[in-house]
């Protein structure tokens, strides 16, 4: 489950959010994942499968 902030920037960065219907805004909402990484390791080698849209907050 998503954090509050998280759920905000998601609505800010993502500029189409206003176009999508409460069900494809509630889909993408229950579907997201917050995750942390370690500096300089690798989120995606690019093999095999989509990641999905991936933002970086800091």
């Amino acid at each position: 489950m998503l954090s509050q902030d998280s759920i905000i920037f998601l609505k800010e960065i993502l500029s189409f959010w206003p176009h999508l219907t409460p069900d494809e805004q509630d889909f993408l909402l229950d579907t997201a994942q917050e995750l942390q990484f370690s500096k300089h390791q690798i989120i995606h080698n690019g093999e095999n499968h989509c990641a999905g849209v991936i933002l970086i907050k800091k």
